[in-house]
């Protein structure tokens, strides 16, 4: 688990590069591993919510990575402009937090994005190997196996 700061300041004492974004694939970002850590992931946008108050603009970034959906979240005093329609692909790179809860025996984990720039919008991958196409192909060739199997079974029968 990674400690949470409720309240605090700070002080800047110098500048130093980002860390670079360590490519994880949805299993870890599930499992909770790298927790504390910046991460970037391959995803499909599901839902994008904005809203404002006095304190200033939430972005919400629902994403689909593998069966798993994700959280995104960037907070700013001003708002931003999000050019990314429903059911892009991206690359989404931020702080995977840890939330300490648990959905389905999984812990709740989120992004925490860095600024807009953390989203970035990518080709979409091989249909074969989208979840919406793996699945009914693998049952297919399953049953394509059992029949070809079954016939050659029987044909052996009667010879």
């Amino acid at each position: 688990q990674v400690p949470t700061l409720i309240f605090g300041e700070y002080r800047r004492i110098g500048k130093a590069p980002l860390p670079a974004a360590r490519p994880v694939s949805a299993f870890e970002v599930r499992s909770g591993r790298h927790a504390g850590q910046v991460v970037s992931i391959d995803a499909r946008l599901l839902n994008h919510r904005s809203w404002g108050n006095g304190s200033g603009s939430h972005e919400l970034l629902m994403l689909q990575a593998g069966e798993d959906v994700i959280n995104a979240s960037w907070d700013s005093e001003t708002a931003a402009a999000w050019d990314l329609p429903i059911d892009a692909h991206v690359r989404v790179t931020g702080v995977l937090e840890v939330e300490g809860g648990s959905v389905k025996e999984r812990p709740t984990v989120q992004l925490l994005l860095r600024s807009p720039a953390d989203v970035v919008r990518i080709p979409a991958p091989a249909f074969w190997t989208q979840p919406q196409f793996r699945k009914p192909a693998i049952a297919a060739l399953s049953v394509a196996a059992l029949s070809v199997g079954w016939i050659v079974w029987h044909s052996s029968d009667c010879v």
